[in-house]
Parts: structure tokens; C-alpha cells; sequence
């Protein structure tokens, strides 16, 4: 299943049928269902692969929905967090639901996420592609290096932009990957 492999500062944790959230601890196995909250300062990684993560920047609400062999759903209700995908099997997905469209991941690269008020931004790196289902049906292919601004509205409105530059969130990511690359390649 998919762990909590990694916590800074306050990170919150609530499993369905709970009566509360409680502090999360790092090793934490998820469950369909389980939500992950980043306070301020905080941030957290939730390894799903042997080369696969997702982490989570402060402020953040990120959920399980839905795991079986080849796909596993995650929710990002608010805030911003990266898929770092060193390797995608083929026929296996990675599936992000926003208020506004779900974004399917299907082949390795680097994939950021923003949810903030009526926009979500997608951010394709490292040769990723994927594709987006707005709330109103319609889909579209994204390719490397786009910026894919999905902003709500009857219909929901998309804008596709060249990727702008790496910033602070994307170089901690970057240096996160090559720890752990390290770390696998010296075991």
C-alpha cells in the first residue's frame, strides 16, 4: 500500500469513520479513504511505487480514493503537490481529482498540481504527458513542459501555457529525488 515516507512540521492525518484528525506518523500505511493535511511549514511524501512519490507542500489537503493493480486515485481538495514518477508501468495510471477535472498520468515525469479558490494548475516536466477531464466532459492531451490553467465556470474554462521556470517548490522536489536516488542506489 502507500506509505507516508516522509513528514516535516505538522502533518495531519484522518482515516474514514474517524471522529477527528490526528498527527501522522512517518511509515504510516494509507487506505482507501485516508486524507493528508499539511499545516503551515509542513510538507510531506507519500511513496506509492518503488519509484513513485507524491509530496505534498504546506497547507495542503491530499486523499486516497481508489487503489487496485494498474491505477490509484488521489484528491487534491487544496494547496500544491508534485508527482515525481521515475517509472510508469504500461497499462498503469495515476489518477488526480481537483474540484474542476481529473488529471490521468500515464508515463514517467514530473507533474505539479496547484489547487487554489477556482483555478488548478497542471505543470508537465521531465517529458510527462498526460491528460485532463474537466468537470464538463471534454478532454485534452497534455504534453511536456505545459502549463494546463483549468479555472471554473459553466463551462469550465482551460488555457494552455509554456511551463514557466522551475521555482523553490520544484528545486526542493529535485533535491528530495536525487536523496532518494541515492539512498536506493546504495542499498
Amino acid at each position: 500500500p502507500p506509505r507516508l515516507s516522509f513528514i516535516d512540521g505538522e502533518v495531519s492525518y484522518w482515516r474514514q469513520d474517524a471522529d477527528d484528525w490526528v498527527r501522522a506518523q512517518s511509515n504510516l500505511a494509507l487506505a482507501e479513504g485516508d486524507a493528508l493535511y499539511a499545516g503551515n511549514d509542513a510538507n510531506f511524501e507519500v511513496q506509492f511505487d518503488s519509484r513513485s512519490f507524491v509530496r505534498a507542500d504546506e497547507n495542503s489537503q491530499l486523499s486516497l480514493v481508489e487503489q487496485d493493480e494498474h491505477r490509484i486515485q488521489f484528491k487534491l481538495t487544496s494547496g500544491r503537490v508534485s508527482f515525481d514518477m521515475r517509472s510508469v508501468a504500461v497499462g498503469d495510471a495515476v489518477e488526480v481529482s481537483t474540484p474542476n477535472a481529473v488529471f490521468v498520468i500515464e508515463h514517467p515525469g514530473y507533474y505539479r498540481l496547484e489547487v487554489n479558490g477556482r483555478d488548478a494548475h497542471f505543470i508537465t516536466r521531465r517529458g510527462g504527458e498526460a491528460s485532463v477531464t474537466t468537470a464538463d466532459g471534454r478532454s485534452l492531451s497534455i504534453y511536456p513542459s505545459e502549463d494546463i490553467v483549468v479555472t471554473e465556470g459553466n463551462p469550465v474554462k482551460v488555457a494552455t501555457y509554456a511551463a514557466p521556470s522551475p521555482d523553490a517548490w520544484d528545486r526542493w522536489n529535485d533535491a528530495r529525488s536525487d536523496k532518494l536516488g541515492e539512498s536506493i542506489s546504495a542499498r
